[in-house]
């Protein structure tokens, strides 16, 4: 069955700037009917046109996520803006693990911030700088502000009032997994957010394989660039697991005070099984490979360190709160990034009653440890 809108229309994507173009035909809406995908076709060049004309013949659901990304990075006016963080997110996770491989010594040199008194990695430095001047030399039409992880030098820095896009990007995030080759506990995150709107419009973590987990729009799916064509599939979602006694939960752990104040609380919860990690690349998991059911945290985490995850994990139906059982606000604390009460304090589940459940316990107990109390307390705000 093709699609019965009338507004078709042949749109050329390109997926790396060298390569030749091939062309999309189908129902431009930014939301089409669900039957829109029967009528796209892949049109390429050469061996090109053999890759795309047999992803075309596929499944059903191959080609419906092809189709609503593509059709989301050609709609405007987001969509050329979602395509350039895409491609520069999966260009810097290529750049930091060959540098990383190539001369670790000179990218794990430690470098110390003075204005901020913090320690960190020429890599860190080095990938973030090349990340920001690739997207601000890209998306100069859009006016976008762009800030990094190492970048945010004043803590009373309020975005709320800028009137264009704000990209937050942490090009190394889990420096030390990375430097010891942890393979899975590190990644490259970027959130794409609109203050005029206080809309979240797009958001991607990129594992060290390569697949970029990504929500566009309504859309949230995994791709990856291989052999000169983008693959994409669904994620797995959630589980449906809604008991403690089966649950695999995960927190932040590598430094001593979160493992003091997080590992309290899940030797009470008693779960099935405690993984190990936190942040983005855990929570990526709730929705990807389905590892964990839950993910917490209590001493509160840096926006740049969640938020890119969690918007993925609450379209995917992850249940998203604070410690005390409310709606966990994103935006908020997008808004002001560098500030200690943007701190986040989460839970993340795979459904409503594991939320509750952990929440019970880290409100009611009064055995998580007194630094977690102090903690919940200080960083009340941020949730």
């Amino acid at each position: 069955m093709s699609c019965t809108c009338e507004e078709l229309t042949t749109v050329e994507w390109t997926e790396f700037p060298n390569e030749q173009p091939y062309f999309v035909r189908g129902c431009r809406h930014e939301s089409f009917c669900p039957d829109a995908t029967e009528g796209w076709t892949f049109e390429g060049r050469g061996a090109f046109d053999v890759c795309y004309q047999r992803e075309a013949r596929g499944s059903t659901d191959a080609r419906r996520q092809r189709a609503t990304l593509h059709a989301c990075l050609v709609a405007k006016p987001w969509g050329p803006l979602f395509k350039e963080v895409l491609h520069a997110m999966h260009w810097v996770r290529g750049w930091i693990q060959d540098n990383a491989t190539k001369d670790p010594a000179r990218a794990f040199e430690p470098i110390r911030i003075v204005g901020r008194q913090k320690e960190v990695r020429t890599i860190d430095l080095v990938a973030e700088c090349l990340l920001i001047s690739r997207l601000s030399e890209r998306l100069a039409s859009y006016g976008a502000v762009i800030i990094g992880e190492e970048s945010l030098r004043d803590p009373e820095t309020d975005l709320s009032s800028v009137d264009s896009p704000v990209i937050l990007v942490d090009a190394v995030d889990g420096t030390k997994q990375l430097e010891r080759d942890v393979h899975g506990h590190w990644c490259s995150a970027a959130v794409v957010f609109h203050p005029p709107t206080h809309a979240i419009l797009a958001s991607f973590v990129v594992l060290p394989d390569g697949w970029v987990v990504f929500k566009v729009g309504a859309q949230a799916a995994k791709c990856r660039f291989m052999y000169g064509r983008l693959d994409i599939v669904a994620l797995a979602g959630p589980s449906t697991v809604t008991t403690l006694d089966q649950a695999a939960i995960s927190f932040y752990g590598q430094k001593k005070e979160y493992l003091h104040a997080n590992g309290a609380l899940a030797v009470r919860l008693d779960p099935f099984l405690i993984w190990p990690g936190g942040g983005n690349p855990a929570i990526v998991r709730l929705v990807d490979r389905r590892t964990v059911d839950a993910v917490y945290e209590l001493r509160g985490q840096w926006p740049h360190d969640v938020v890119p995850a969690l918007a993925i994990a609450e379209a995917c139906g992850v249940t998203l709160m604070t410690l005390q059982g409310e709606p966990l606000d994103l935006y908020r604390a997008l808004c002001r990034p560098g500030h200690p009460q943007s701190r986040l304090c989460y839970i993340a589940a795979s459904t409503p009653e594991l939320a509750a459940a952990i929440a019970h316990e880290a409100t009611a107990s009064s055995s998580v440890g007194s630094l977690a109390v102090a903690d919940l307390h200080r960083f009340a705000a941020a949730s």
